[in-house]
């Protein structure tokens, strides 16, 4: 890992495909100096470190997120000084260590091709909490230049920091100009609104997380350009709405990545697919909860119960293979137009006793709404937990 400079103040690390690394931005001030980014892992934080060394940099004081996405904060239990995240930020890692227990590794490294190359040497996935939080914007003087931290709206997530160096005219920028993962679909009014807040900035450099520097007038078009051929996309007519047999097609390619990869949950669309090793109704509920768009997905899941089809119905999905399903399930995914196919069929889940109704299929019994169903499941995981 080289370090590359565009000041006296201001260096970063250039960002790698292959485990998707993204780019890591340092500030150096003369009484303290800023990370920007805490990488995808312990490893990824050790490089950057020797980067700094070798060019004779102090390590740095302080370290901010700009999301909370994995290739950006995993590194930050081996970062050193002091963290720095906004509330939103701090939250989703907090729902991710309560969310997924001591399953968390097992649901990334499912998750994604990345994360599985950039923990193949078998590192464990570890995830933490920023020290301090900040809500709305943050000023912090290093010593004869200054970072503005501010949460920015962003197609991309809902907690995106952009942080601000006025003297050096450089904002990084995270992965706030990107589309939503997995689809990369780009919501034209959030990217407005970050094109109205960027354009009132003052700065020459550019750091995104997985390009190079860019200039004010390159991400401009950039924005513009996302918004443009996102709506070409949604309004071409050259591609033909998918049937029902199409639907289920991808639905039985979800289900021979259920099987191969040994998971509980495959959602797969021509776009993109998510994996899940989670159990139960967990992680639609996470998707859900994400705001990931999954409208037109097909799945292929392990157990659907008339739980699971209401949360199926909320997400917009098409399609949904399962070796078993219940009984109370069908009515639901008929109602929707949700298209299916069972190895088996049962007429309720049972729960892990096998001495009664899955708590998930008892919840939902008089409920008929995918909203209120969504809602009244969230409180009864948390329950349960």
């Amino acid at each position: 890992m080289k370090l590359r400079r565009i000041s006296d103040r201001i260096f970063y690390t250039h960002f790698e495909t292959d485990r998707d690394r993204p780019l890591l931005g340092y500030i150096r001030g003369d009484r303290l100096c800023m990370a920007v980014d805490a990488g995808h892992s312990a490893a990824h934080v050790k490089e950057f470190y020797e980067a700094l060394k070798k060019e004779g940099l102090p390590l740095p004081d302080l370290t901010v997120l700009t999301h909370w996405h994995w290739d950006h904060s995993f590194g930050l239990h081996a970062a050193c000084g002091i963290s720095v995240s906004s509330g939103r930020t701090a939250d989703h890692l907090r729902e991710i260590i309560s969310g997924y227990g001591d399953s968390i590794e097992q649901h990334f490294l499912a998750l994604d091709e990345h994360i599985r190359a950039e923990y193949a040497g078998s590192e464990p996935i570890v995830v933490t909490v920023p020290d301090v939080e900040y809500h709305g914007k943050l000023t912090v003087d290093l010593g004869g230049v200054h970072a503005c931290l501010f949460e920015a709206p962003s197609a991309h997530t809902d907690d995106s920091t952009l942080v601000y160096v006025p003297e050096e005219k450089t904002l990084f920028l995270g992965d706030a100009i990107c589309g939503e993962y997995p689809t990369w679909r780009v919501d034209p009014d959030r990217m407005n609104a970050l094109i109205h807040v960027i354009d009132e900035i003052d700065f020459v450099h550019a750091l995104t997380g997985h390009w190079e520097v860019w200039t004010k007038k390159e991400v401009m078009e950039h924005m513009k350009e996302e918004i443009m051929e996102n709506a070409a996309a949604e309004t071409s007519g050259s591609k033909a709405p998918a049937t029902q047999e199409q639907y289920l097609e991808n639905a039985f390619r979800a289900r021979e990545e259920l099987d191969k990869g040994g998971y509980t949950c495959v959602l797969r669309s021509e776009e993109g697919m998510l994996c899940s090793s989670e159990h139960g109704i967990r992680p639609l509920l996470l998707w859900i909860r994400k705001g990931t768009d999954l409208k037109d997905y097909s799945a292929a899941d392990q157990i659907v119960g008339k739980a699971a089809a209401l949360l199926y119905a909320k997400m917009g999905v098409r399609a949904v293979y399962a070796k078993l399903l219940s009984e109370k399930a069908i009515p639901v995914l008929e109602r929707y137009g949700i298209v299916y196919y069972a190895d088996e069929t049962a007429p309720f889940i049972i729960n892990r006793a096998g001495d009664g109704m899955c708590p998930m299929e008892q919840t939902v019994l008089q409920i008929e709404d995918p909203d209120e169903a969504a809602e009244a499941l969230a409180k009864k995981v948390v329950e349960l937990s």
